[in-house]
C-alpha cells in the first residue's frame, strides 16, 4: 500500500460520502495500469465469498501538463501542440484547439470551411475507433488459438 493510499483511508475511515457507504470487505483486486488506452486508468473492485462484486473503483490521470507547456505560446500555435496528447486521436485535438482559440478570439469561419472541417472530424472520429479497436482492443479480446491460427481466405 502506498503513502498516499494510507493517507487518503486515514482520512476517509468512515468510507462514507454523501449517503454512499463503500463496502471495503472481501477480496481486493487491483488492476493498475490498464494498458492499450491513452492516459493511465486504475481499477480496484471488492468481492464478496460469492466473486459478486462489492464496490469498484476507477481513477485516471486527467492533467497531462499542455496547460503549462503553453503558457506565454501563441495561440495561433497551440494546435501543433494539443494534437500531440494523444498517439491515436492527434487531429480531434487539434482541431478542438483551433476552435478554441477562433471563439476566443470571435473569428467567424466560412459556411464551406465549417463543413470541411465536419467532414475532416468524421473522417478523424471513424479511424479513430478502428485504431482503438482493431490496434489497441482486439488482441484482449482474441484467445490464443485464434491468434496462432488465422482464419485463411479463400
Amino acid at each position: 500500500m502506498t503513502s498516499s493510499t494510507r493517507r487518503w483511508r486515514s482520512n476517509h475511515a468512515d468510507h462514507s460520502n454523501q449517503g454512499f457507504t463503500l463496502d471495503n470487505s472481501g477480496k481486493r483486486i487491483v488492476v493498475d495500469p490498464i494498458t492499450r488506452i491513452e492516459g493511465h486508468l486504475r481499477i480496484e473492485v471488492n468481492l464478496d465469498k460469492n466473486n459478486v462484486i462489492n464496490n469498484a473503483v476507477s481513477t485516471g490521470t486527467m492533467w497531462r501538463g499542455l496547460e503549462v507547456i503553453l503558457k506565454g505560446r501563441d495561440p495561433r500555435d497551440a494546435w501543433a501542440f494539443v494534437e500531440r496528447i494523444c498517439g491515436v486521436c492527434t487531429g480531434v485535438h487539434a482541431l478542438a484547439s483551433v476552435r478554441s482559440v477562433e471563439d476566443a478570439l470571435g473569428i467567424k469561419i466560412p459556411k464551406n470551411a465549417n463543413i470541411i472541417r465536419n467532414l475532416m472530424h468524421a473522417t478523424l472520429y471513424a479511424q479513430d475507433h478502428l485504431v482503438h479497436f482493431y490496434h489497441l482492443h482486439a488482441l484482449d479480446w482474441s484467445t490464443s488459438s485464434q491468434r496462432s491460427r488465422p482464419i485463411r481466405s479463400a
